[in-house]
């Protein structure tokens, strides 16, 4: 007997934009039978994917209904397919029309200068590609980046599943390589490790190009063999530098502005004797474009690391950040009102433990700061010297949105009064337990911290390239002040009173002192209003 013929599961699609000041936005929910899949970020991005499972199609359909419904309360509009991400074009050829660039201060507006030629002409491949596992601790996690010329793609996700894909334009080649090197850099402190794609991990190549069957002509050939060559490029429009340092089998090249420690790359080849015709076609190509020698890479006397005090960038800007020293069983001695992380939390009186508004789960508690206990420096003065700080945030991943600053159904950031009445309240029993065990806040270590090279061009209108020394600026990890590491790019929001800009309050990593990970590895910060105070918000960013 024929067996009936199952009719295709029912598939909508419906995509909400939110584009309004500082924020172009998109939310997209597609039904297919019983599963939904959401899709959310910043318009032209790839977004984020989230899918689920409901059981049946009409409890998809239902719970599609409650987001998109919840979407439009916050603002969000629906667009078709056709026009989805024209309006924050039209907004964005609106402020250029205008001399200044969209969702930006009017302070930061200025016009981009013109791209240096030696991104595109040195655009040789280095660094376009890495592959990174975290297998530690109960991780099964991978973490891929690939570059395309001044575009990233990151795709990540647990071992053996497709993974998350975002991919990011960056303006530039330099900027792209930059991005790299620092979000590789950031994983390995994050602790993992590069891993070929089909899991078997990566051997340090060092001095293994050379076989052991080599004989003495060629190992009398490399020996002494380190040579550099430093080339500039001085003339009406240009200052550049351009140096190549040669190791055995491996050439090193940096090039960029005269002043700045510049891009740099490494290529390996089969043998010294390759490596050093290469240079030399490469210093040749580079005098056929006008650059001379003048001098060794590594004399000293030229280079382009090289700063006068008027161009020491982000360095001028350097201010204090206070990271917090946690005590693990120090929570039974916390004041009810004491600085902590995790477990219990100081509530109003009458108030129950908070609730996520969107899946009604228990939300636990991240962070809450006494600002009477917080280091008694001028640069923390701004926060205020009285009441608290206190962050709860749902840990669900049913499509919450908790990276958006203004959604605070999911979240709750918030100032409670030094006045208020109250108690402590115990952490949900509903929570993980790792979420229940709280951390006492003992001692704050004082760091230097400086702006990334976008936040510095923002705030003095001139554009900088980092010195390899600030590569580990801003600080990473929880802390107090200081400056946002930003992930994708400079994002404080401004205050729903006034409209004024808010300013860093404090940082949120993943997995530091937190077992939570925001997306992937990704970072988020508390703001707070400069004239309200109690105007408090957070939201986060990953790569």
């Amino acid at each position: 007997q024929t067996q009936p013929t199952m009719p295709p599961a029912k598939k909508s699609k419906q995509r909400l934009e939110l584009v309004a000041g500082a924020s172009a936005k998109f939310w997209e929910i597609t039904v297919s039978g019983s599963s939904t899949s959401v899709n959310y970020g910043r318009i032209g991005s790839a977004g984020v994917v989230q899918d689920k499972d409901h059981g049946t199609q009409a409890k998809a359909q239902a719970f599609a209904d409650k987001m998109i419904a919840e979407k439009e309360k916050k603002g969000y509009s629906r667009v078709s397919s056709k026009g989805a991400g024209q309006a924050a074009s039209k907004t964005t050829k609106a402020a250029a029309s205008k001399g200044k660039p969209a969702g930006k201060p009017e302070t930061a507006a200025r016009e981009e200068e013109p791209e240096d030629e030696e991104d595109e002409e040195d655009d040789d491949g280095g660094d376009s590609s890495a592959y990174l596992e975290c297998t530690t601790g109960g991780s099964s996690k991978f973490w891929k980046i690939e570059r395309d010329g001044a575009d990233t793609t990151v795709t990540y996700g647990k071992i053996g599943s497709a993974g998350v894909v975002q991919d990011k334009s960056h303006g530039t080649v330099t900027k792209a390589k930059a991005f790299v090197v620092k979000m590789i850099a950031d994983k390995i402190k994050k602790g993992y490790g590069h891993a070929d794609e089909d899991g078997e991990e990566e051997e340090e190549e060092e001095g293994e190009e050379e076989e052991a069957e080599e004989d003495e002509e060629e190992e009398a050939a490399t020996a002494g063999s380190e040579e550099s060559v430093y080339l500039e490029c001085i003339d009406g429009k240009s200052s550049k530098f351009w140096k190549v340092e040669k190791e055995g089998s491996t050439l090193r090249i940096a090039y960029g502005k005269i002043g700045s420690a510049g891009v740099t790359s490494s290529k390996s080849y089969a043998t010294p004797q390759a490596a050093e015709k290469d240079m030399a076609k490469k210093v040749a190509e580079k005098e056929g474009k006008g650059y001379k020698v003048v001098g060794s890479a590594s004399s000293g006397t030229k280079g382009g690391n090289q700063k006068t005090n008027s161009e020491k960038g982000p360095r001028n800007l350097e201010k204090p950040c206070f990271m917090p020293i946690l005590s693990d069983f120090g929570e039974q001695t916390c004041a009810p009102r004491g600085s902590k992380m995790l477990g219990w939390a100081f509530l109003p009186e009458g108030e129950k433990w908070p609730t996520c508004g969107s899946c009604e789960r228990p939300m636990p508690l991240f962070v809450q700061l006494n600002l009477a206990e917080i280091p008694n420096h001028p640069t923390l003065d701004k926060y205020g010297r009285e009441g608290l700080v206190q962050l709860f945030m749902c840990t669900s991943a049913d499509s919450c949105d908790t990276w958006e600053p203004d959604n605070t159904s999911s979240k709750l950031c918030r100032f409670v009064a030094p006045s208020q009445a109250g108690a402590v309240c115990a952490a949900s029993e509903a929570l993980d337990a790792s979420f229940r065990e709280g951390k006492k806040i003992v001692d704050w270590k004082i760091e230097p911290d400086v702006p990334n090279f976008e936040e510095y061009d923002l705030i003095t209108g001139s554009p900088v390239d980092m010195d390899e020394d600030d590569d580990d600026y801003p600080q990473g990890g929880e802390k107090l002040g200081g400056y946002p590491s930003w992930v994708q790019g400079v994002e404080y929001p401004n205050c729903f009173k006034c409209g004024r800009q808010m300013h860093h309050l404090f940082q949120i990593d993943s997995e530091q002192n937190i077992p939570f990970m925001l997306g992937d590895c990704g970072t988020g910060h508390i703001t707070q209003c400069p004239d309200h105070p109690d105007v408090l918000c957070f939201g986060w960013a990953c790569s």
